[in-house]
């Protein structure tokens, strides 16, 4: 009768571990796609403005010098290029954080 009242009580703390070990993977679970998505968008707004902030840049400097590389002197024209270039690559990073989350 002792054997037996045993035998059940560990069937049941078993069954209870292994359901609560479960739900308790599941929660993980469900908390790091919500933690993904957090992340997603956290390095979305990050590029985003990283894209705004170089694009005013280069705003400022085709207000003082036009787009015309030739009038530019030679630091602005080095400055204008390579923001050109970080922009582009700001916006392949973005496409591809885009292509990713779908």
């Amino acid at each position: 009768m002792i054997k037996r009242t045993i035998q059940i009580l560990t069937v049941l703390t078993l069954s209870s571990g292994v359901i609560g070990g479960i739900y308790a993977y599941d929660k993980t679970l469900a908390k790091m796609d919500q933690l993904y998505a957090v992340e997603f968008r956290l390095d979305q707004k990050i590029l985003s403005d990283r894209q705004s902030q170089l694009q005013d840049q280069i705003w400022k400097i085709e207000d003082r010098y036009g787009t015309n590389v030739d009038l530019m002197p030679q630091a602005d024209r080095d400055k204008y290029r390579r923001l050109l270039l970080d922009v582009k690559r700001v916006e392949e990073k973005l496409q591809k954080l885009r292509i990713k989350m779908d």
